[in-house]
Parts: structure tokens; sequence; C-alpha cells
């Protein structure tokens, strides 16, 4: 019974450590926004869908998801240093995978592909939606932003 335990457990071991690599590697990668539509005029409680264009380098470029950050922030009025407003910021980016060019074969699209999600309001109040469109030259994020007002459902 003890050498067919451990035959048992030899072959286990052999079959476990195989080196063959059946899955393809890849990379996350933010790609800017190049255009975002919302709505104009929205009410706490229903829903919106948001829809943003980006740039598709290559087919390597597979769309993964967003990056969704939802914060509450003081933001003061431009015009009246004296007066701040609580300001739901929304802060958006698109992410994609990128396969490795060395396991397949990458061609270059530059092609606009849109997506979109769907947006519901829980508060009423400002809204500060901020979509990544890609770094300046001293390596500090840029965003597209537009403010909505959210009105109140009842």
């Amino acid at each position: 019974m003890k050498k067919l335990f451990f035959l048992f457990v030899t072959v286990l071991t052999f079959a476990s450590c195989d080196t063959d690599d059946d899955y393809t590697n890849y990379t996350y990668d933010y790609l800017p926004t190049e255009e975002a539509t919302i709505p104009e005029d929205m009410v706490v409680g229903d829903t919106y869908e948001i829809s943003l264009k980006y740039i598709q380098p290559s087919t390597c470029y597979i769309f993964d998801s967003l990056y969704y950050y939802k914060t509450t922030e003081t933001i003061e009025d431009e015009e009246d240093e004296n007066t701040a407003t609580e300001t739901e910021v929304r802060t958006i980016a698109v992410i994609n995978r990128v396969l490795e060019s060395s396991d397949t074969d990458c061609v270059e699209v530059n092609e606009e592909v849109e997506t979109s999600f769907t947006f519901i309001p829980e508060v009423s109040g400002p809204y500060l939606f901020k979509f990544w469109t890609g770094l300046d030259e001293d390596g500090e994020d840029v965003f597209l932003e537009v403010e909505r007002d959210i009105a109140d459902g009842l």
C-alpha cells in the first residue's frame, strides 16, 4: 500500500510540473479618452448612458474595463474665493489589455473605438466628470472635465 501511495504521489508531482506556456502574456495600459458624451440633464435615481471614444493603437489592444473612482471634494468657486461647494467627482479612464507582440501578430490600426457605461446619480448637486486624456510634458495626469448639475428626483 505504501508503494502504491508513493507511486501515486510521484506521478501526480510530475504531472503537475507542466512547463508548457499555454497562456498569452499581456499587460494593462490606460488609453486616453478622445471624447465623452454625457446627458445634459440628469435626475437622481434615473439611469443614464455615458459614452467614451478612444484610439485603439493596434490589434494587440483589447478593451478590458474602465477605471472608475468616485469621491466628494470641496471645490472653490473660481469667481468667488470665499465660496466652496461639495462636488461629487467621478474619475474615469479606459483600460486595455495589451497582448505581447511576440505572442501574436499585431497590426497597427489607430482606430476610434467607443465604449459606454451606465451611470445612476445617487445625490443631487454638482458633479464633475474627469476623463483621463493622458500625461503632460511633466508626467502629470490630464483630464477632460465635464460638469453637470444633477436634479433631485422628487
